[in-house]
């Protein structure tokens, strides 16, 4: 009676893969199968003919299979094999986590970068807008007081402290608005002026 119910569950078993492997959606699923590396035909033939596979699902066979898987503690094994598993995706999970910090701290440095460019050229923007309201400080007191200056003898007594004379002494107005303007050698001149 064994041997008959077997034989007929593995005839039965035959019947129903070759039903399964005749429609479009396995046909589908081996070429996709075929085309990646994460499965194996034989895995995945394993996984959708589960139960009628072959012989070892019949009657005959599976009775004392499973008394022996039942002995050896196959489902120790299978937990094993699960740890192994999920310790491989957590491996894969932490991998993972790490490229996206570094990513992160990349994205944050570049954002850091431009921060501290957009401060450094706003930070030379107001120094030059500061040097030219400074400038133009300086040539308005000079306009205003350019006479007073002059009759004091105060260039006469900048260009005492230098080594180079007539720098300040006999220019003209214009001359030495043109001087501040163009930063033409007139750090003292600038210093005196300031005062």
């Amino acid at each position: 009676m064994f041997i008959l119910v077997s034989v007929l569950q593995y005839n039965s078993f035959q019947l129903q893969k070759k039903r399964i492997m005749a429609t479009p959606q396995y046909k589908n699923d081996l070429l996709q199968i075929r085309s990646s590396n994460d499965v194996t035909i034989e895995d995945w033939h394993n996984q959708i003919f589960k139960g009628k596979n072959g012989w070892q699902d019949t009657m005959i066979l599976a009775i004392p299979i499973s008394i022996y898987h039942f002995i050896i503690c196959k489902p120790c094994r299978e937990h094993e094999k699960n740890r192994k598993v999920q310790e491989k995706l957590r491996e894969i999970d932490m991998q993972l986590r790490k490229k996206e910090e570094e990513e992160e701290a990349k994205r944050k440095k570049l954002r850091n970068d431009k921060r501290s460019e957009l401060q450094k050229i706003d930070m030379e923007r107001e120094e030059r807008e500061q040097e030219t309201k400074q400038k133009e400080k300086r040539i308005a007191f000079l306009k205003t007081y350019f006479n007073d200056l002059k009759e004091n003898k105060v260039f006469e007594d900048i260009e005492n402290t230098l080594e180079e004379r007539g720098m300040y002494t006999g220019r003209t107005l214009k001359q030495l608005v043109k001087m501040i303007q163009d930063d033409n050698d007139v750090e003292d001149f600038n210093i005196m002026l300031d005062v």
